[in-house]
């Protein structure tokens, strides 16, 4: 059988068609062929897919810190004088604790020693100490830490709550020989439970 013109040009139109095209056509057919609902234009790809999904996390934990401690302070008299000094220690204190959080503070040793070879000592329980802001004065001791403040919820933003403490004697300085008479308080914050 002798090929016509037009058959000729129809074998070659066909021959022209973009393989893409051709691809395009067989993924339709299949797709359909498939029983999916899905048409796709000539020349897009079926995408397939599968879905999942994760769970991000943080886990904060509990903390607390004091910041910016007065390093020391000074209070000043002769014997039979009851000096008193307030906001004498300040500091600040964060802490993101659901319970909130106290503060305590405890003299290092038994006494407010003098320099070099004095020997006159002055007990750190002649010194009392209260919240700035509130409370009564209770008096220091080497043994068992005083509180100084609580509160049961969190701190405000870092660096916190500024806190303030006052410092007075609770009896009038005792005879000793003029000097200056120092300890180490440890200032101690410590969550609630």
């Amino acid at each position: 059988m002798h090929e016509t013109i037009s058959d000729a040009h129809r074998t070659r139109e066909r021959r022209r068609l973009p393989a893409a095209a051709r691809l395009g056509a067989l993924a339709a057919g299949i797709a359909l062929a498939a029983g999916s609902v899905a048409l796709l234009p000539t020349g897009q790809a079926l995408a397939a897919t599968s879905p999942g999904t994760s769970i991000a996390s943080v886990d904060v934990g509990s903390a607390i810190a004091i910041t910016a401690l007065t390093p020391g302070f000074t209070l000043t008299g002769v014997p039979g004088d009851t000096p008193a000094a307030i906001g004498a220690v300040t500091m600040d204190v964060f802490s993101n604790n659901a319970t909130g959080y106290n503060v305590t503070v405890q003299p290092a040793a038994a006494d407010l020693v003098g320099t070099g070879a004095n020997a006159d000592v002055i007990p750190v329980a002649d010194l009392s100490v209260e919240e700035t802001t509130g409370g009564a004065y209770a008096p220091l001791s080497a043994t068992v830490p005083t509180l100084v403040y609580t509160q049961a919820t969190p701190s405000v933003a870092a660096p916190g709550d500024v806190l303030s403490n006052d410092y007075e004697f609770n009896t009038p300085i005792p005879d000793v020989i003029d000097d200056t008479y120092s300890v180490t308080l440890d200032y101690v914050a410590t969550t609630n439970p």
